[in-house]
């Protein structure tokens, strides 16, 4: 699990293997920055293999080569080790060289960096390790430890889910979208359009007048919860009779928390 206490300097954002900030919405261009085959490369740059290895495994499809990999590890703890330790310092090199402000940071995931800063980094390669910006986004929405990073781009939008297996997103295409819709008017339209889509929305949800899909638990159960002193899990329903909406009715009314905090500071 992610840590949620907030890294104040380089060191602590450089020692962490996972992080993310506490905060529940992000607004900017948050960048995604990852270390290009950062198994192979730290250990090349460490001289943990040489240049005949390094080209084999190289040569392999990444499957593969994580196969590989993961057999030299097992074979050698040390190896693990320095590709650990050679991703702390290629982070710690990545934001000094670059004057990263700590709290800019969004997102960690091992050598994956989400940094939120007007501007890309100029500095992102160190002898054999190079950190390739993989993708922009736009916001960070987080309910309740699923994270949405959306991209804003003309009237639409893409969304990577983080907490939800993607094989199982298509069952909550609906209030997925609805959060979106709802973030694209924060972005776009306005914050008054955007309260008053909210408010037309939650009272549909709370009256049960919307499509079942709605009421699905937006979570990696990705299930109807029961009402009663056991309580289980459906995959599917004919109606809301006997089932608890209140997971989703919680998300939404963080979302109403972070519509008043805008308000607050507009």
């Amino acid at each position: 699990m992610a840590s949620n206490k907030i890294l104040t300097t380089i060191k602590d954002i450089s020692e962490a293997v996972t992080y993310l900030t506490p905060l529940l919405y992000v607004s900017g261009c948050i960048r995604e920055y990852d270390i290009k085959a950062a198994n192979i490369n730290i250990l090349l740059d460490q001289n943990a293999i040489d240049n005949k290895q390094y080209e084999y495994l190289k040569s392999l499809p990444k499957q593969y080569r994580e196969i590989d990999v993961g057999h030299l590890m097992r074979q050698d703890i040390a190896v693990y080790n320095t590709i650990s330790d050679g991703i702390k310092e290629a982070k710690f090199k990545l934001l000094s060289e670059n004057g990263v402000d700590p709290l800019s940071i969004i997102r960690i995931a091992n050598d994956a960096l989400y940094i939120n800063s007007s501007i890309a980094l100029q500095t992102t390669k160190f002898d054999h390790v190079e950190f390739v910006m993989k993708k922009e986004y736009n916001v960070m929405v987080n309910l309740n430890g699923v994270v949405l990073f959306i991209s804003l781009f003309g009237d639409n939008y893409d969304v990577d889910v983080i907490g939800i297996n993607d094989d199982m997103l298509y069952a909550h295409e609906k209030f997925l979208s609805f959060v979106c819709n709802l973030v694209y008017r924060i972005e776009r339209v306005g914050l008054s359009d955007a309260l008053d889509y909210y408010q037309e929305f939650y009272q549909m949800y709370i009256n049960h007048d919307l499509d079942l899909e709605y009421y699905r638990e937006f979570n990696s159960n990705s299930c109807y919860t029961t009402i009663g002193a056991v309580r289980y899990g459906l995959w599917s329903i004919n109606n809301l009779d006997n089932i608890d909406t209140g997971y989703n009715l919680f998300l939404l009314r963080q979302l109403w928390t972070i519509l008043l905090q805008m308000v607050k500071l507009k």
